[in-house]
């Protein structure tokens, strides 16, 4: 479960990020939307580095250590996002598939 815990929340400002850029691809946000949404990025971003982190260093992302199988799903999702940039021009999934790459190499992550 801390595996979990760790991959989400290391993540959440790349998921926040999605979410925005996905939204904003697919209803067309308004400008006072995607604004809110980016500064809701910052915000996450703020409070993991500077307040979070300090006072928990178990999910510290400079305690753990990558391991192969992490490393090897980081490949095959760089690979699958090359070839959605290549041959399918402004997809939708690019974003998604760069979430779902460092979700699973960040859950495949060990303390060091």
């Amino acid at each position: 479960m801390t595996r979990l815990k760790y991959t989400i929340f290391n993540n959440l400002y790349l998921l926040i990020l999605v979410i925005i850029i996905t939204s904003d691809r697919l209803f067309h946000l308004s400008m006072p939307y995607f604004i809110l949404g980016l500064i809701l990025f910052v915000a996450v971003l703020i409070y993991q580095y500077h307040f979070f982190y300090p006072s928990h260093p178990n999910y510290n992302p400079k305690n753990y250590r990558i391991t192969e199988m992490g490393w090897a799903t980081t490949a095959v999702g760089c690979l699958i996002i090359l070839l959605l940039i290549l041959f399918s021009s402004g997809s939708i999934w690019i974003w998604p598939a760069f979430l779902i790459a460092f979700l699973i190499r960040d859950y495949f992550s060990t303390l060091k």
